[in-house]
């Protein structure tokens, strides 16, 4: 998975996801770029919410070392589900089918 940074580009991530499953000729959907930054957006509220949350934990004595790992299985979750919704809707890349 790309860093945050690549979500800026969305466009670029899918293009460059595209060529190295072997895709050359591909058009990312117009909201891509949208998309991309309402991701970025997504991560730095999740972000946030995992401090406050383990600021709180720690206040009250107790543990929060998870707080921070299941923030991120939830971000690392939304943003790989959006990519994969984006990169499907991208012309130019079709699945093979697999016909036995």
């Amino acid at each position: 998975m790309a860093g945050i940074v690549s979500f800026l580009d969305m466009p670029g991530l899918i293009a460059e996801a595209a060529r190295s499953a072997g895709v050359d000729d591909i058009r990312a959907p117009a909201p891509a770029q949208g998309i991309g930054y309402g991701l970025v957006g997504v991560w730095a509220v999740l972000f946030v919410v995992a401090i406050v949350w383990s600021m709180q934990r720690l206040r009250h004595g107790r543990t929060a070392f998870w707080v921070p790992l299941l923030v991120g299985v939830v971000a690392l979750s939304i943003a790989s589900i959006t990519c994969l919704i984006v990169l499907s809707a991208a012309t130019g890349f079709d699945v093979p089918q697999n016909r036995g």
